[in-house]
């Protein structure tokens, strides 16, 4: 009998993201992300606003903000419309400057549109060294003109991505595609510029982790799905990826880890073209094997597998089931993508499954005759084990 070779490799990642980084007194973190600084006490007259304050639209994808007592509900208001109207500043009318960063922090992650912005600062006014007035003064990256012209941009891309999404696809579809949608048009690049928001992915196409995040997050939401961010560590780096409600149950999707150029670059030997789906619409307790959650809001419970990727598309193994395997190895060779991935229930299928396809061979029964050799991917941890041929 004919000895055939298996060649073994290994994907991990790690992520990246800019974080934001608060200064003390006026320093200025030269990075691209958000900038925070303080003038510190002064009896200075605060500065009159040139534009009037309009109201804001609060809705149910503004899940930070569902999150704030009463107070910082109405200090993200205030933000939110600043932000909005592209205002030079803003009297706040909490004087508590202790909230600014969270409030700023959680307008930031429910609106992903406005990639203007990378940061702030706020000057304190005292008078007999109590605090009457703080003003809130924004970043803006770009003049009103230049807004207007990435908007149209960024909405020709959303267009061009609506377009591909069938008449009748259902929810799970739709986050399918768009998570494929913008992994397939974007290289993960950690000097990208603008990679802390939306344009990079969609008018750069290279990208971070903030990026990715923010992109699917602003997509899903142009199509009434809820996404919020997560912000948090990924092999000790810091990473940003989503959570996303289907059927009334959430589900972590990570579109960052999702593509072969960033697996490729922080651990991965096998760089090619397809998108990984071991963190689409997963539960806490498979994220949290790689992912450590740090989020300036408390974030809903991810109890549910029943959408899971490998679930919804037949690729979830109790036992060895040897026509689902066929399936999924033919689908793969009709699709040209020659790579198939299988998740398992327990331990005890994943070795027994293991023994037969890799020790005992038997993976070559599923291949085409001019297969010799194939690599495969063992994720322990996850109950994953993937095949390259």
């Amino acid at each position: 009998m004919e000895i055939k070779s298996i060649i073994a490799g290994v994907a991990l990642g790690a992520g990246l993201i800019l974080v934001y980084q608060k200064a003390t007194d006026t320093t200025i973190v030269e990075w691209d992300t958000l900038h925070f600084t303080q003038k510190e006490n002064t009896t200075e007259q605060p500065p009159v606003e040139s534009k009037q304050i309009h109201e804001v639209t609060i809705t149910d994808m503004d899940y930070a903000y569902s999150m704030l007592d009463e107070y910082e509900k109405t200090m993200y208001l205030e933000i939110l419309s600043t932000l909005q109207n592209m205002q030079p500043s803003r009297k706040l009318s909490n004087k508590n400057p202790e909230i600014i960063e969270k409030v700023f922090s959680c307008v930031m992650n429910d609106h992903p549109e406005l990639f203007y912005v990378n940061g702030y600062k706020f000057t304190k006014y005292t008078v007999n060294q109590e605090i009457s007035e703080i003003v809130f003064q924004p970043n803006y990256t770009m003049e009103y003109e230049q807004v207007e012209q990435y908007r149209h941009r960024i909405q020709t891309y959303a267009a061009e991505c609506q377009a591909g999404i069938p008449r009748n696809a259902t929810d799970y579809d739709i986050i399918k595609y768009i998570y494929d949608f913008i992994i397939s048009n974007t290289e993960y690049d950690c000097m990208a510029s603008n990679n802390q928001n939306i344009c990079s992915v969609f008018i750069g196409h290279r990208s971070v982790c903030q990026g990715y995040a923010k992109s699917l997050q602003y997509l899903l939401q142009q199509n009434g799905i809820w996404c919020t961010i997560v912000t948090g560590t990924a092999n000790n780096e810091s990473h940003a990826w989503n959570i996303v409600r289907l059927k009334g149950e959430y589900f972590h999707v990570d579109a960052t880890w999702g593509d072969s150029s960033y697996m490729y670059q922080y651990g991965s030997n096998l760089k090619n073209s397809t998108i990984n789906y071991d963190y689409f619409l997963v539960p806490d307790y498979s994220i949290r094997y790689t992912h450590r959650i740090n989020n300036v809001v408390p974030l809903p419970e991810c109890n549910s597998n029943d959408e899971n990727y490998y679930v919804h598309e037949q690729l979830f193994l109790e036992d060895y089931d040897a026509d689902k395997i066929r399936s999924a190895f033919d689908e793969a060779y009709l699709n040209t993508t020659y790579y198939v991935s299988f998740k398992f229930n327990n331990q005890i299928t994943y070795d027994f499954v293991r023994e037969k396809l890799i020790d005992e061979q038997e993976v070559f029964s599923y291949l085409p005759e001019e297969n010799s050799s194939l690599q495969y991917v063992e994720k322990p941890d996850l109950l994953i084990m993937g095949f390259y041929y």
